[in-house]
């Protein structure tokens, strides 16, 4: 039985943070590896 409010939505808040912080990171790392990129695109032949 759920005795509070904190019991009930803490774990989904905690679990949303952390997909926060993954998610932000890796639209990070997706930016910088697109921006990285961007000299390479016609040398690529054989994809």
């Amino acid at each position: 039985m759920v005795n509070s409010l904190l019991e009930m939505f803490a774990l989904p808040l905690v679990l949303f943070g952390f997909g926060g912080v993954f998610w932000v990171v890796g639209i990070i790392v997706q930016f910088m590896a697109e921006s990285s990129g961007k000299g390479n695109r016609g040398r690529r032949t054989n994809v």
